[in-house]
């Protein structure tokens, strides 16, 4: 039995290098097997860009839809609460009342972004998170400042100002980016004192 499968092994091996095909040679793999992780990168940048937007838009229509402004549900007396806010400022209700400002200032911080992520290198997972969490934010509340004049805040809690799930995003970003280059700052420390 043991003969009868190692011949059919080697007629099966025969027959693909008659095919021309060598599975010890690297570039004849499947496709799949040839997909670096850098190379899912900038679809996942993408995705992110794109998702964000379309669940703030959402949360926000809910929010229209089911409260008037500043009703207010408490989720934690005290503490936090679903409060519908009109913010004609930046993020968490800061410098109201410049709302064509803040497009324009929104919409070039979008292409900042963009410019960023295409030019940066090395382009690690934390860079492309960050930075496709900050643009999909900014077009969350882009879309806000275009459709209404103001943005629609509804996360609120007690020791903060009411924020927003494209608020949230941008903020997760900007972290994460802080985070790859301190991780990144200390690497190069570690990497130099290797040679002194």
């Amino acid at each position: 039995m043991r003969g009868f499968v190692l011949t059919v092994r080697e007629n099966q091996r025969k027959n693909t290098e008659e095919r021309g095909v060598n599975f010890s040679d690297k570039s004849a793999t499947p496709a799949l097997a040839g997909i670096s992780p850098e190379s899912l990168r900038l679809p996942l940048f993408l995705l992110i860009a794109v998702v964000i937007p379309i669940v703030d838009q959402v949360t926000k229509w809910i929010i229209i839809s089911r409260f008037s402004l500043y009703e207010s549900l408490p989720i934690i007396e005290g503490f936090l609460s679903v409060t519908r806010i009109h913010n004609s400022g930046i993020a968490f209700g800061f410098f109201p009342g410049l709302p064509r400002l803040f497009v324009l200032i929104t919409i070039a911080s979008m292409l900042v972004v963009v410019y960023f992520y295409v030019t940066i290198r090395p382009r690690t997972l934390l860079v492309t998170l960050g930075c496709s969490l900050i643009l999909g934010g900014a077009a969350g509340n882009l879309i806000d400042r275009l459709h209404y004049g103001y943005v629609v805040d509804f996360i609120n809690f007690s020791f903060w100002p009411a924020f927003n799930v494209a608020d949230s995003s941008v903020s997760v970003g900007v972290a994460l980016l802080l985070a790859n280059f301190l991780f990144e700052h200390k690497e190069t420390k570690e990497h130099a004192s290797n040679f002194i």
